[in-house]
């Protein structure tokens, strides 16, 4: 028995107090009880009165009886409580540095599940940045010319492909690389053909553009030697102008016959030109919607492709927070499952060892709705061997 519960039981239990109130109490419960007094008469309320006395004095005697008992009784609660509380302070201060011990531990740890974390945080960036960097390469080739995309193409085509930098990934990565060398390769193509239209259309342009300037040359020349030619018959109407009057004015009529039918001609020449040029341009607009309808389409197709590798990405993003909350979700499981198995040891070390005999004390005290000292009274005088024939 500890030493607290050596001081509870020899605390004064007697209630001999109460003895001599107890027996007036059962003189007066004998002699009154039921009683009926004729309180009409000058006798009768006398007695009625004497008796009221009797009960009053028994009430202030059992007061008494009990203030003298309690006293002593809030003394050694007082004493009690006072040990208690140095006991609480001794075992705090042996107790402190041990829970900083296990708290300090559980820091540490803590720390160094943040690190290691941390790095595969990192090390799972670093990953996904590799494979970015190659899924990049499609995108950034869009618009170039076809050079560059080989250039590109052949730079992609020397990345390192090892297990040392994509991890577990490395498969993806060998998948991701292929598609996009694909990709570039028909870039590449798409970008060669446009390029040799592009070529073919600028010769086009400027095969149109000698014939128009030889056209143009063509009937330059031709308006030269009819003005030189009309020079030279304009001189030698001038010569004979005197002796030919008659025939210059009818060789006037008709050397402006001519002219109006030589306009008629650089007329027609023009026109047929302009039709030229005019075809020719609507050849070249048709070919330029054709150019741009075939970008737009393989504009659309790199679109399609990005929007399909981003679900991807987020899907196995999805798919790695599942597995993680599911492993975070057996852990709590299994966390609980080892909180219920201590509560369990707990609880049969309690039953095994019991509570104490102080706690017995105050919990039969307690449940009776006794003061402690009768509870401690009662457990003195408890016998084990009939409870023990009782449960047999």
């Amino acid at each position: 028995m500890t030493e607290v519960a050596d001081e509870v039981f020899d605390a004064p239990a007697a209630l001999a107090e109460f003895n001599p109130v107890q027996k007036g109490l059962a003189e007066l419960r004998q002699e009154l009880a039921g009683v009926q007094f004729d309180v009409t008469t000058t006798a009768g309320d006398k007695a009625a009165r004497a008796a009221r006395s009797r009960c009053v004095s028994i009430r202030t005697s059992a007061d008494a009886a009990y203030e003298g008992w309690n006293k002593p009784m809030l003394t050694k609660q007082r004493e009690m409580r006072a040990i208690l509380a140095q006991i609480k302070d001794e075992v705090k201060a042996i107790e402190e540095p041990i829970d900083a011990q296990i708290k300090a531990e559980e820091a540490r740890k803590a720390e160094i599940k943040a690190a290691r974390e941390a790095a595969e945080l990192a090390r799972q960036q670093a990953i996904q940045e590799r494979l970015d960097h190659i899924r990049d390469f499609a995108t950034s080739a869009a618009g170039l010319s076809s050079a560059k995309i080989a250039a590109m193409r052949d730079t992609l085509a020397e990345f390192p492909l090892t297990t040392e930098l994509y991890e577990h990934r490395a498969g993806e990565a060998m998948q991701l690389h292929s598609e996009v060398m694909a990709k570039l390769e028909q870039m590449h193509g798409a970008a060669t053909v446009q390029e040799e239209e592009a070529a073919r259309l600028a010769a086009e342009r400027a095969a149109l553009e000698r014939q128009r300037q030889e056209q143009e040359a063509a009937a330059a020349a031709a308006r030269k030697a009819e003005d030189e030619r009309l020079a030279k018959e304009r001189a030698e109407l001038e010569e004979q102008q005197r002796r030919l009057q008659a025939e210059r004015e009818a060789e006037n009529a008709r050397q402006e016959a001519a002219r109006a039918e030589q306009a008629r001609k650089d007329a027609e020449a023009a026109a047929a030109l302009k039709r030229q040029q005019d075809e020719a341009a609507a050849a070249l607009r048709a070919q330029q919607d054709e150019i741009d309808r075939q970008r737009r389409e393989f504009e659309a197709q790199q679109e399609a492709a990005r929007r399909a590798e981003q679900e991807k990405a987020e899907a196995a993003a999805r798919a790695e927070r599942e597995k993680e909350e599911a492993a975070r979700a057996e852990a709590e499981r299994a966390e609980q499952a080892r909180r219920d198995e201590a509560a369990r040891r707990e609880r049969e070390n309690f039953e095994k060892v019991g509570p104490g005999a102080t706690a017995i004390a105050y919990a039969v005290a307690e449940s009776f709705g006794v003061d402690v000292q009768v509870a401690v009274a009662w457990l003195k005088e408890f016998d084990a061997a009939s409870v023990e024939q009782l449960t047999e």
